[in-house]
C-alpha cells in the first residue's frame, strides 16, 4: 500500500479499524477520525498572500483590490490556505487545560525558557481535519491500516496527531497496539515524582537485559525525566502540585513479538481524597488497569506524623477508601 497516497478512508483496510481512546480526554474514536496539528504555518494573512503568490503580492489588501487577471485565481487560493494561519491554541484545547492548576498550559510547572517556548509553538500549530481535500493531498497508512500520517496541499508531511475532541497530543503509534494505563499515586513528599522519573529514566536499559524491546519513547517522557532529574549533591525535584495535570508519558514495549503501549500517569494523593471534590482526575484513575501507590512511612500516622494539606490532615486511608468506593473495587477493564 503505497504512503501519503489519498484514498478513501472506507478503501483503506477497511477490516482492520484501530479504535482509540484519548489518554487525556478518554473519548474513543477511529484512528480515521484523528486530525493532525499542521506543518505549514504562517505567521498571519500577510505572510500568507507573499508566500502563496510567490511574492508578487506583499499584503492581502493588495491582492483584494488588485484587478491583475490572476488576482482572482490567486485569492481562492489564498481562501484556502487560510486553515494554516497560526491561531494559537484550539478552544477545545484550552477547555480541556482550564479544569487543572496549570490552566491551559501544559507542562507548565516546571519549564525552562528555551523548552517552554517550544512547546507553546507546537501547541499554537493550526489543527487539520485530514477529511477536508481541500487542505489534504495524501494520507499516510502503515502496513496494517493504521493511519498515521497527513501531507498537507503544500507538500508537507506531518506526524502530528491530535485527539479530534480535547485537542491534546497523542504519543507516536498511540492506538495502533494494545493499551494499559498505570497511575502512580502519592501524596505531596511520598517520592512519587523521583519514583517514576527514576523508573521511566532507567526503564530503557533494563528491559534490554531481558529481551523486551523499547519502541519511540514519547517525548513527553525525556522533559519529565530532565525536569525530574536525582543527582548526587544536588535538591530533590519539588513535588507535583494538588489539582495540577501532568501530561501522560507513554512508551511502547515489544515481548515477544507483540507490541503494548504503556501509559503513565502521575496523580498527587490529595486529588483523590474526596469523590465529590476531585473529579477532574477520576477518569484517569477508572481508565488505569493498574495503580501504584507510592508511600513515605513517615506519612503512616502510626509511624509519623500526619501529613497536612493547607489546615487538613490527609488521611492514607482516606484516599484508599475513596478510591475503592468511587470505582467499585474495579479498575480499569
Amino acid at each position: 500500500m503505497p504512503n501519503n497516497q489519498y484514498m478513501s478512508y472506507d478503501s483503506v483496510n477497511s477490516n482492520n479499524i484501530f479504535n482509540i481512546t484519548c489518554p487525556y480526554c478518554f473519548e474513543t474514536f477511529r484512528d480515521r477520525d484523528v486530525m493532525f496539528r499542521s506543518k505549514t504555518l504562517y505567521k498571519d494573512s500577510n505572510d500568507m498572500v507573499n508566500k502563496v503568490t510567490n511574492g508578487k503580492w506583499k499584503k492581502e489588501n493588495e491582492l483584494n483590490f488588485s484587478d491583475d487577471p490572476e488576482a482572482e485565481r490567486y485569492r481562492k487560493e489564498v481562501e484556502i490556505h487560510k486553515a494554516f494561519i497560526i491561531k494559537g491554541r484550539s478552544e477545545n484545547f484550552q477547555n480541556f487545560w482550564r479544569k487543572y492548576q496549570n490552566g491551559d498550559y501544559p507542562e507548565g510547572e516546571r519549564r525552562n525558557g528555551h523548552l517552554e517556548k517550544e512547546i507553546d509553538f507546537e501547541y499554537n500549530r493550526p489543527i487539520i481535519d485530514p477529511k477536508d481535500v481541500k487542505l489534504t493531498s495524501g494520507l499516510r497508512y502503515e502496513n496494517d491500516g493504521f493511519l498515521s500520517g497527513m501531507t498537507d496541499i503544500c507538500g508537507n508531511l506531518t506526524l502530528s496527531r491530535v485527539c479530534p475532541h480535547c485537542n491534546n497530543p497523542l504519543p507516536h503509534n498511540y492506538g495502533r497496539y494494545p493499551v494499559y494505563h498505570i497511575s502512580v499515586i502519592g501524596i505531596k513528599g511520598s517520592g512519587k515524582t523521583v519514583f517514576l522519573s527514576q523508573f521511566l529514566n532507567y526503564l530503557k536499559a533494563e528491559c534490554h537485559k531481558i529481551g523486551i524491546v523499547t519502541g519511540v519513547q514519547d517525548p513527553a517522557i525525556n522533559r519529565y525525566v530532565d525536569e525530574n532529574p536525582v543527582k548526587e549533591g544536588e535538591y530533590l525535584s519539588e513535588s507535583t502540585e494538588p489539582e495540577a495535570l501532568i501530561s501522560p508519558l507513554s512508551i511502547n514495549l515489544t515481548i515477544k513479538k507483540q507490541t503494548y503501549t504503556f501509559v503513565f500517569h502521575d496523580i498527587a494523593g490529595e486529588n483523590c481524597v474526596s469523590a465529590n471534590e476531585k473529579v477532574n482526575f477520576s477518569d484517569f484513575i477508572a481508565h488505569s488497569n493498574a495503580l501504584i501507590f507510592i508511600i513515605d512511612p513517615k506519612q503512616i500516622e502510626a509511624f509519623g506524623i500526619p501529613f497536612e494539606n493547607g489546615n487538613r490532615t490527609i488521611d492514607l486511608g482516606e484516599v484508599f477508601t475513596t478510591i475503592g468506593a468511587t470505582f467499585g473495587g474495579k479498575v480499569g477493564d
